[in-house]
């Protein structure tokens, strides 16, 4: 994370990790290259994400869905960075 984080950076990235984890283990390729895709985080990576999630077959879809969409909110609301890399599973 950036040096602007906070509490609330910390929270999303311990939840963006928690649900990837969970998400990975249960799709497929598909879905596994949109993730990747939003790994440089440009508004094009976004439009890709809710145009393939919707459509992809993830235990937790909905949660993962609503940890992206608070990790770009809360950046567009505070310009902190909350960076999207996987942990090994």
């Amino acid at each position: 994370m950036s040096g602007s984080s906070c509490d609330e950076c910390r929270k999303i990235a311990i939840e963006l990790r928690e649900v990837w984890t969970e998400a990975w283990l249960s799709t497929d390729d598909e879905f596994r290259a949109a993730w990747t895709g939003l790994l440089g985080g440009t508004e094009e990576d976004l439009a890709r994400a809710e145009e393939i999630f919707p459509r992809t077959k993830v235990a937790n879809a909905d949660r993962l869905r609503k940890a992206v969409m608070k990790k770009f909110e809360h950046e567009a609301l505070t310009g902190h960075k909350i960076p999207l890399r996987r942990t090994a599973v």
